[in-house]
């Protein structure tokens, strides 16, 4: 299959295609340059904030000995005023003890690489449980401390607006060369009918310069020739007039000669020869003038075959 048997047959189609693929090109690299910049960036800062705060707390709960419950307790409370990070702790439980779901978004991926600059602990993350809702397990050696994190905390939603922006202003862009193309795409149309009407023989069809500068152009070249081709078959029509008369006044003259001549069988065979040849003359005229078509007429073909032979 070749390409141009993919692209639209018509110029108007065409024309679209050349517009719409540049910028759909151009807005998928945009889209994904961003996208990957994005999460490359952002969401590894905000990964990296949030190790750093469950860092700080694990740090903070193991440097206490006394009142060890009651310390945990309102270091968890105030993690979870400050921080949004909700601290639960699970004593006599290894790593082993949660699940890790299967890495299958770029939140995942960003857990996955940049959590471990922070926490240099066992850990294991849920994305897909709770919705809006990240839990990390974070082994600490003796026990396992759940946190519980808001999604929106690692997950910024401009890439969601960017791209709504982006689809939006591909909508708009593509309504307004639908509409800039028909307008371009109109005067070529009305020439083609202009063209068809004059080959039909309407010479009155009105054709008003419009569009682009190379159309307009278009438009004036075909205008002046359809003037030059109405003169043209004015001038033949006048000048076959003039042919006519003149061949038929000596085939007049001739036909009187004969009507004088005694010879009754030549003076009728030179009758119908001159009247033969009026014939030919006429039927050539009324061709030469465009009057002369023959009809179209249905054939017995078999018979037409049979008197040939």
């Amino acid at each position: 299959m070749k390409i141009k048997d993919i692209l639209p047959k018509t110029f108007f189609g065409r024309s679209l295609v050349i517009i719409l693929i540049p910028m759909l090109i151009l807005q998928s690299v945009l889209i994904y340059v961003f996208y990957e910049r994005h999460w490359d960036d952002v969401g590894r800062r905000l990964v990296l904030a949030l190790g750093g705060q469950i860092a700080y707390l694990i740090e903070d709960i193991s440097s206490k000995n006394e009142n060890a419950e009651f310390i945990i307790t309102s270091k968890f409370e105030k993690a979870q005023r400050y921080f949004l990070l909700e601290s639960k702790i699970h004593y006599n439980k290894t790593i082993n003890d949660f699940y890790q779901h299967n890495i299958s978004s770029l939140l995942d991926s960003a857990l996955l690489k940049s959590l471990k600059e922070r926490v240099k602990y066992p850990y294991k993350f849920d994305t897909k449980s709770i919705k809006n809702t990240v839990i990390l397990y974070v082994d600490i050696g003796n026990a396992v401390i759940e946190f519980t994190v808001p999604r929106k905390t690692l997950y910024s939603s401009t890439i969601e607006v960017f791209m709504g922006f982006m689809f939006i202003t591909a909508l708009l862009l593509f309504f307004l060369a639908l509409h800039f193309m028909r307008q371009q795409i109109k005067p070529l149309k009305n020439i083609m009918i202009a063209a068809e009407e004059f080959g039909k023989g309407n010479n009155n069809f009105e054709l008003k310069p419009s569009g682009a500068h190379e159309l307009r152009l278009l438009s004036q070249v075909f205008i002046k020739m359809r003037e030059r081709i109405k003169n043209q078959v004015e001038q033949r029509t006048v000048m076959l007039a003039g042919i006519g008369h003149d061949l038929r006044t000596p085939l007049t003259r001739m036909k009187l000669q004969i009507a004088l001549l005694k010879d009754i069988n030549a003076s009728k065979s030179l009758a119908e020869d001159v009247s033969e040849m009026r014939e030919m003359i006429d039927a050539y005229l009324a061709f030469a003038k465009g009057e002369g078509e023959e009809k179209i007429e249905n054939q017995n073909i078999y018979l037409f075959f049979k008197n040939i032979i």
